[in-house]
């Protein structure tokens, strides 16, 4: 949180949700930081491993420079919506989608479609009114009645209104059987449109699976590319950080090798002048001139790391309280930035004693 003064002038303000008046009145105002991650964490969470690396003073995601926010005991943070960014960027670049996003925005509006068709279809129900082919039975039953029914009546010379009533009662029920097979047909016409339903339905069933199918599939298909392109990814970062490791070590190895050769000399130089001068003024003169050399490669070991920007195992052996802070892993919880200060002010402190002692004549 950051905090902030603000004067309000002849206007009052609105605050948050309070009003302010009062011309000069000074108001307290928290302003939110930026949301920020820990940027090596936050980018192995997104499954990105050993694609973040240091150059001493800025993080960098994939081999994009990110500046940092804050570098609290040796973590990096940064804005998340910068980190985001690279991270999209580099998953653009590598080909990677969402999975799921994908799939819906290719799938997502037929698998709809088809899922609405089946979960709201009508129930089955038959009018033979609205059936085209009863209709098309109805006509034809009806022409073969009227046919029967003419045909009685030309038979015997007469019509309906001359008709004697046997031959119209023999007219009327020929017409009659006719008509009757029009609602003969009703059950069969019934069965037949069931049957179609039911057709139908398994055809929408079926159609939905396909594209279910398909529209999985296609998921499959995109998240196994992601998971094999996230590997790659990983993978490399993974050789490049072991490369730069490994040719960091021999730096500071070989650098290590001239510390100690230099350290032994001196070591030796004043262990043969103390076994030469029996003075003991003399020999502690010498053991502090020895304490000093040992101050030296301290000190030398101490640069070597900052400019490396991390410790290793070997810093420890000039520097044994390094053995303190060290974490499970084999790295250590400190970083040399922070040990350089803490260096600097413990000597700092070790020399303003001295000038005290001397005053005091102690």
């Amino acid at each position: 949180m950051k905090e902030t003064l603000k004067t309000i002038g002849k206007k009052s303000e609105k605050i948050g949700n309070t009003t302010v008046t009062g011309e000069g009145a000074v108001v307290k105002m928290i302003e939110k930081d930026p949301d920020t991650v820990a940027v090596r964490d936050y980018v192995s969470s997104k499954g990105y491993s050993g694609i973040v690396h240091w150059d001493g003073e800025n993080p960098s995601v994939a081999g994009v420079k990110i500046k940092p926010t804050e570098i609290k005991d040796g973590i990096a943070y940064a804005k998340k919506s910068e980190v985001d960014q690279v991270i999209a960027d580099m998953e653009k670049s590598n080909g990677i989608k969402n999975a799921e996003k994908s799939r819906e925005e290719k799938y997502g509006a037929t698998e709809n479609k088809l899922f609405n068709d089946v979960i709201n279809r009508k129930s089955f129900s038959y009018d033979p009114q609205t059936d085209v082919v009863y209709q098309a039975y109805k006509k034809q039953y009806e022409r073969e009645a009227e046919h029967a029914l003419r045909k009685i009546l030309n038979d015997n010379n007469s019509s309906v209104s001359t008709a004697s009533g046997a031959v119209l009662s023999e007219a009327i029920a020929a017409y009659n059987e006719k008509m009757d097979k029009v609602t003969d047909v009703i059950p069969d016409l019934y069965k037949d449109a069931y049957s179609r339903y039911t057709d139908e339905g398994k055809t929408l069933d079926s159609n939905l699976k396909t594209i279910n199918d398909i529209a999985n599939d296609y998921y499959d298909r995109v998240y196994k590319s992601n998971t094999d392109s996230v590997k790659r990814i990983s993978d490399s970062g993974k050789a490049e950080r072991d490369e730069r490791y490994a040719q960091s070590k021999e730096q500071h190895d070989e650098e290590q090798r001239i510390i100690e050769n230099e350290r032994e000399a001196v070591n030796d130089a004043y262990e043969n002048a103390i076994k030469g001068i029996k003075a003991e003024y003399y020999a502690d003169e010498l053991q502090a001139d020895i304490a000093k050399s040992n101050a030296t490669a301290e000190s030398t070991a101490l640069k070597n790391a900052i400019a490396r920007g991390f410790f290793i195992e070997s810093d420890e052996k000039i520097m044994p309280w390094l053995s303190e802070y060290r974490l499970p892993d084999g790295s250590y919880s400190i970083s040399p930035d922070v040990a350089g200060l803490a260096y600097e002010y413990q000597s700092a402190k070790v020399k303003e004693r001295g000038k005290i002692h001397a005053k005091l004549g102690l």
